[in-house]
């Protein structure tokens, strides 16, 4: 009887990111991703957790107005931002 040695593979965290990337293209469980990539299912989750937790940590972003499009141009305006973890930001103003 022989007993199955697994290797432990250390990721960094672009690797990581990589792969949590292609996971979400892939449209597979986390369960039948991880099996097709030989991860350990808990090291996937925690990796999952940590970029959430990195996602939603605050950060400062100043965001300005648009410039008017031509002179004398009050008309209306949007700025639309895609973000970590599929979240959408739209502020819409006029002057």
């Amino acid at each position: 009887m022989s007993a199955t040695t697994r290797t432990t593979v250390r990721r960094n965290s672009d690797q990581q990111r990589a792969l949590l990337e292609r996971f979400e293209l892939s449209r597979l469980s986390a369960q039948d991703f991880c099996r097709k990539e030989g991860l350990s299912l808990s090291s996937f989750r925690r990796w999952q957790h940590r970029q959430a937790v990195n996602a939603s940590t605050p950060g400062f972003v100043e965001l300005q107005a648009p410039a008017a499009s031509a002179p004398g141009d009050d008309g209306p305006w949007a700025i639309e931002l895609d973000l970590p973890g599929g979240v959408h930001l739209r502020l819409r103003g006029g002057r």
